[in-house]
């Protein structure tokens, strides 16, 4: 029997079961032909409703956007040019969607409403140019993105009251991807490291301008894949001249680097997005999805599917990449392999249990959940056998992002107050 099936005995009060569970579905793709085409996911929203990528579709890429209830609808493309469009990113309600499509005026930035359509930004410099947008605020109010210029490419922020406007400064050989905080005043992404030809991951502010992520002496480029949706985490990628380890910034009062490292037989790997506790990362280890938590480090995602949720993957070969989640850690998405080697966007639900004092997952805080407590405390890698698809920050009751004896006396609280 699956582990997170085991019917775990606690106190003398009866027996809890470790509830868990989750789900993955193909997005599918656009139609191609008499056929469906690749799809590619790369955004979604807050509730997990919404996720935006691109798939082949008959006439070209074309970028689309996905609901449980609509299924996979494409975006179109601005008229003039080429026939392409790539979605790169989503608001939090789902209801703004921006990428890159061909237009008149060359390759051209767009943001997409559900109320307006798609329409172009514009770029940095005379047309042709080429222009992109790879994300978006909570409310879809605040764009960043790329524009070539006379001198080089060069970060942008587009509002609807400003328009696009260049950032400077430091942000010129800015190249993609960048990332935007949910009040979009923070956006990270990845410039030139001038005069060589390294790379660097940085953040631009609004209050501070940009600055780079430090990095250690062996380091010779580092890059970003994802940001927090409150700023205070940059998920990217460090690469020295034997490979590339997984890491994240957190930025505080000062800037603190943690590498993930690369699963084993893999020699690059890059974060793309976390959870807003900070304790959930998802991203690409070589050719494969990986999950990672503090207590457990990186594995596969999808050993961590079958393993600790209980998914069947049947019709699947492989899972790539895990490209983006929701805050809360429910939904995940990415791409992978189907049994027929066709290339899908996919979207993974979890189960997550009760929040704060559900430390057996079954979906409510009580006494059954005093043992499993004890256990996080004394023995995090035994809880997590024992409750493999839980989250052991069920435990931090007191919210300082950590499990310790702090925890108990608020624990008791929440407890009593059941």
């Amino acid at each position: 029997m699956h582990r997170c099936r085991a019917r775990i005995l606690l106190l003398a009060l009866g027996a809890a079961t470790a509830q868990c569970g989750g789900t993955i579905q193909s997005l599918g793709g656009l139609v191609n032909g008499g056929d469906t085409g690749p799809s590619y996911a790369f955004g979604i929203s807050a509730d997990g409703l919404v996720v935006v990528g691109w798939s082949q579709a008959t006439a070209g890429p074309e970028g689309f956007r996905w609901t449980p209830v609509a299924g996979m609808v494409g975006l179109g493309d601005l008229p003039g040019g080429g026939v392409a469009s790539y979605a790169n990113g989503v608001s939090a309600d789902g209801q703004t969607v921006v990428g890159r499509t061909e237009s008149a005026s060359g390759t051209e930035a767009f943001r997409w409403t559900v109320t307006g359509g798609m329409a172009g930004l514009g770029g940095l410099s005379d047309a042709p140019y080429y222009s992109e947008a790879w994300g978006t605020s909570a409310n879809g109010w605040s764009v960043a993105g790329i524009s070539t210029t006379a001198a080089s490419p060069e970060m942008f922020r587009w509002t609807p009251v400003n328009g696009l406007v260049g950032l400077g400064g430091r942000t010129p050989d800015v190249f993609r991807p960048m990332r935007i905080s949910n009040n979009g005043n923070t956006i990270a992404a990845t410039r030139f490291f001038t005069p060589s030809t390294a790379v660097r991951a940085f953040v631009w502010t609004f209050e501070s301008g940009a600055f780079d992520m430090p990095v250690p002496e062996e380091v010779t480029d580092s890059e970003v894949g994802g940001l927090s949706v409150d700023g205070r985490y940059v998920l990217g990628g460090l690469y020295t001249l034997s490979g590339a380890s997984a890491c994240y910034w957190r930025i505080d009062e000062t800037v603190d680097l943690v590498q993930l490292g690369t699963l084993s037989g893999d020699v690059v790997a890059v974060a793309q997005a976390i959870r807003a506790d900070g304790h959930l990362i998802v991203g690409y280890s070589g050719d494969r999805a990986f999950i990672w938590d503090p207590v457990r480090g990186m594995r596969t995602l999808w050993s961590a599917l079958v393993n600790d949720y209980g998914v069947s993957l049947n019709g699947w070969q492989t899972l790539d990449i895990a490209s983006a989640m929701t805050p809360d850690g429910r939904f995940i998405i990415g791409h992978g392999r189907r049994s027929n080697g066709r290339t899908e966007a996919y979207r993974i639900e979890l189960s997550l249990g009760g929040g704060t004092g559900d430390m057996n997952c079954d979906g409510a805080v009580n006494v059954l959940d005093i043992n499993p407590f004890a256990q996080a405390l004394l023995n995090p890698s035994a809880y997590y056998q024992l409750f493999p698809s839980c989250d052991i920050f069920n435990a931090d009751a007191n919210h300082d992002g950590s499990v310790d004896v702090l925890d108990i006396n608020p624990f008791v609280v929440v407890l009593e107050s059941q």
